[in-house]
């Protein structure tokens, strides 16, 4: 069965560190995917070769909810972290090249949606069908 520290594994792997505060949140991203699974492949418990898939599901579930709250975001608030494009001197003003920031954002949007939602050939490999 696939555990709190498996998941905040596999998310170190990514770069997400999760705190201890975030557990329940993880454990419920945890029972989704279980229902989420055990209803794709239509068996009351997840194989052991399935447990990397149940892991990543886990992890984009918890993605999506990360997102879906403002917690993720692959934008930068601080003019730091972002590339200036353009800069003005009379009256001085900024201009910061978005472009990155999207560019992030599509690919984290398009991680997660790998993790959460994973290949019909292993649904249909562990796949019982129904008596």
């Amino acid at each position: 069965m696939v555990v709190f520290e498996d998941v905040a594994a596999r998310l170190a792997m990514l770069g997400l560190t999760v705190t201890e505060e975030q557990r329940r949140a993880v454990e419920y991203a945890i029972n989704l995917a279980f229902e989420r699974l055990t209803a794709a492949i239509n068996r009351p418990e997840i194989p052991q070769t399935m447990q990397s898939t149940f892991v990543d599901v886990a992890a984009g579930i918890f993605l999506q909810n990360q997102r879906g709250g403002n917690m993720l975001t692959a934008e930068n608030d601080d003019a730091a972290g972002k590339a200036i494009k353009h800069i003005t001197e009379g009256d001085v003003s900024v201009e910061y090249d978005t472009a990155v920031a999207s560019e992030n954002t599509t690919y984290i949007n398009s991680l997660i949606e790998r993790l959460a939602n994973p290949p019909i050939s292993v649904i249909i490999r562990h796949r019982r069908l129904a008596r």
